[in-house]
């Protein structure tokens, strides 16, 4: 799987405490815009690079849904990981409590795939309807970026957020009216990704892990 670190790295002096991402190259400073595009760029990746092609693989036949299977749960785990690196800031900066936290999302992951597979080995599914699926899958990986963020920043002192709604089609009403909610108590929202937008009362995103929105931090008074 591509690699989107390469060419960035984290920086947690920057933006007053809150990090930010730097270009290797040129040591300039990556907008909050550019690190989420980038951040988008890498999981558009996976998907293109790695579940068309196993997709393809199992519709010409080259591939059993076993083995479907168990080459899309190394690929969610890989994207969950890489994912959850980002919002660390690297390798280096994962705890053992985020490894967990990380480690429970892909397992919840692998129960839905099990079925998913269960369906494709029972010829139930189209090549596009495998696809969209996996996409799905791939794209949920937002939600361990989000999770292992939160439990940064919260370390920091931060303890508001809002949400910023994504500037494209796939922004949806629920996701609209938690935009407007402005400046809430952190853990109000939850992760991108995670096909939920609130928690109390819980409230469902109709672009499920589709949604592209993002949240942002501040701590009280600032």
């Amino acid at each position: 799987m591509t690699e989107p670190r390469q060419d960035w790295t984290y920086d947690q002096r920057l933006n007053n405490g809150r990090g930010a991402y730097r270009d290797t190259s040129t040591g300039r400073v990556i907008s909050f815009d550019r690190a989420t595009e980038l951040i988008n760029q890498s999981i558009d990746r996976t998907r293109e690079d790695v579940t068309i092609q196993i997709n393809t693989m199992l519709d010409n036949g080259q591939m059993s849904a076993a083995d479907w299977q168990a080459a899309m749960a190394q690929t969610i785990k890989d994207a969950y990981i890489q994912q959850a690196e980002l919002a660390a800031g690297g390798r280096d900066n994962m705890t053992q409590a985020d490894w967990g936290v990380v480690g429970g999302a892909v397992r919840e992951q692998y129960n839905y795939l099990t079925g998913f597979a269960q369906e494709i080995a029972d010829g139930k599914l189209s090549l596009g309807q495998i696809q969209m699926r996996s996409d799905m899958y791939i794209n949920s990986a937002r939600e361990a970026y989000w999770r292992i963020k939160e439990r940064q920043v919260k370390k920091q002192g931060f303890d508001s957020e809002r949400w910023i709604t994504a500037g494209d089609d796939r922004v949806c009403p629920t996701c609209l009216e938690a935009g407007q909610m402005g400046w809430v108590k952190i853990g109000t929202f939850a992760p991108p990704g995670s096909g939920v937008v609130r928690l109390n009362p819980r409230t469902n995103c109709y672009a499920l892990t589709n949604c592209r929105c993002t949240l942002e931090y501040r701590k009280t008074g600032e």
